[in-house]
């Protein structure tokens, strides 16, 4: 998608394109990518295995953000970061 809006393979025309504030409709909803870090904005459901088949829905969180990832990546400010989150437990 950002390759098409951008018209061009280019690193940068790309990056612009990734950092323009894309969506797109997916089987769970519409899904935004997250200008600073490339990652998606979507919607998240918790659900239950049922026994004999099938999920039920528990929860639903809509428009979850990558907060883990945007802690360590800002792509805008540091275009050439490759730091790797790694969740401390």
């Amino acid at each position: 998608m950002a390759v098409n809006k951008a018209g061009s393979l280019e690193r940068e025309a790309v990056i612009k394109a990734l950092e323009s504030g894309l969506k797109f409709k997916s089987p769970e909803g519409e899904i935004t990518l997250n200008p600073q870090s490339h990652h998606v904005v979507h919607t998240v459901h918790l659900a239950k295995v049922n026994k004999k088949r099938g999920f039920s829905i528990i929860k639903t969180f809509p428009d979850v953000s990558p907060t883990d990832t945007m802690q360590v990546c800002d792509l805008i400010k540091n275009p050439n970061q490759a730091t790797q989150y790694t969740p401390k437990f």
